[in-house]
C-alpha cells in the first residue's frame, strides 16, 4: 500500500498510466496525493479519489466515479461508472457498487447507507470495523 504521491509510473498506453505493481490509472483520472492504492489497482478515466481515501489491493474504480475523502475500499471491491461513495464510507472486501448508485453514511458507527434502487445496487459486504482493523487493505 503507497500513496499516490510516491508511485513511479512505468509506461503510458492508450491513456492509461501503469505503476509499479500492476496498478493502471487512466490519464483523465485524479486520484490526491494523500489517497493510498494498493497493487493491481484499476482506477478508470474520470473517476476521482480523495484525500486520504484508500483503494485496496486489486480494487476497480469505474470510469466517473467519485471516492470521497477518507473512503476505504475494500481488497477486491468495485465501484461502478459514475457511483458516488460519500466521504468516510467503508466498502467491504470484494463488495460491489453499482453503476450510478449514491453512498453515504451519516453515523460512522453504524454504516448508515443510502442508494437509490433505480439508478444502481449497492452490496456492502462488511461489518463495523475501526480504521486500524482494516491494515489489511
Amino acid at each position: 500500500m503507497k500513496y499516490f504521491k510516491d508511485l513511479v509510473k512505468v509506461k503510458n498506453e492508450n491513456g492509461w498510466y501503469k505503476y509499479e505493481g500492476d496498478m493502471l490509472i487512466h490519464a483523465g483520472a485524479i486520484v490526491s496525493e494523500g489517497a493510498r492504492v494498493g497493487e493491481e489497482v484499476r482506477i478508470s478515466e474520470g473517476a476521482i479519489v480523495g484525500e486520504g481515501a484508500i483503494v485496496g489491493a486489486k480494487a476497480i474504480v469505474g470510469a466517473k466515479a467519485i471516492v470521497g475523502v477518507g473512503v476505504i475500499v475494500g481488497v477486491g471491491a468495485r465501484v461502478g461508472e459514475e457511483a458516488i461513495v460519500g466521504d468516510g464510507v467503508r466498502i467491504g472486501k470484494g463488495a460491489i457498487v453499482g453503476a450510478k448508485a449514491r453512498v453515504v453514511t451519516v453515523d460512522y458507527k453504524y454504516h448508515t447507507y443510502v442508494s437509490n434502487p433505480d439508478k444502481g445496487l449497492v452490496t456492502v459486504g462488511c461489518e463495523t470495523h475501526t480504521v486500524d482493523e482494516w491494515h489489511d487493505l
